[in-house]
This record gives structure tokens, C-alpha cells and sequence, in this order.
């Protein structure tokens, strides 16, 4: 009866091995997949803050002019004037449309 269970103990170590070497090939393909993902998510996320950033870049200076021209305070440029509140308004969209040559002229937009 031994002799007789032999092979097939040899059989069974054999397919054993091949599974396990089969077991190893599927967790490198799973751990490449796993690292493709994650750079995929990172490469969505990069072009987000990438949109992000130059959005935020075209709104910082039309931001920083409209708080400076809210100021309660006196001496401000056009605030006597009845053109005032247009000529900021020209003055912000220049600065909006300036910047958006500027970014397409470097290819960032």
C-alpha cells in the first residue's frame, strides 16, 4: 500500500509547488496592479490641484483689489468719482484676461 500512495504523494507535493508558484505569480500581478491604480489617483489628483492652482492664481489679485478698494477709509482712488465702481470693474477683468494670456501664452491653460 505504500508504494502504491508514492506517486501519488509525489503527485500531490508536485502540484502543490505549482500552486504555490502560481500563488506568487498572481500576487506580483495583483501588487503591480495595486501600484498602477495608485498612480493613476495620484495623476487625477495632480491635474486637480493643477486646476486648482491656477484658478486660484486668475482670483488672488481680483481678491486682493476688491479688498483693497472696500477699504472705509479716505484717499482712495475713485471713490469721488462716478466712474469709480466701472473703472475697477475694467481694471479686474484686465487683470483676469491678462492673466489668462499669460497662462495660455506659457501652455498652462
Amino acid at each position: 500500500m505504500k508504494a502504491a500512495a508514492r506517486p501519488r504523494r509525489e503527485s500531490g507535493r508536485r502540484s502543490l509547488r505549482e500552486s504555490g508558484i502560481h500563488l506568487d505569480l498572481v500576487r506580483e500581478r495583483a501588487i503591480v496592479m495595486h501600484e498602477e491604480l495608485l498612480s493613476r489617483i495620484a495623476q487625477e489628483q495632480n491635474e486637480r490641484m493643477y486646476v486648482l492652482s491656477i484658478v486660484a492664481a486668475i482670483f488672488l489679485p481680483l481678491s486682493f483689489v476688491t479688498g483693497l478698494l472696500g477699504m472705509n477709509v479716505g484717499g482712495l482712488p475713485g471713490v469721488d468719482s462716478q466712474l469709480g465702481f466701472a473703472g475697477s470693474v475694467v481694471v479686474m477683468v484686465a487683470v483676469a484676461v491678462g492673466l489668462i494670456a499669460f497662462f495660455r501664452g506659457r501652455k498652462w491653460l
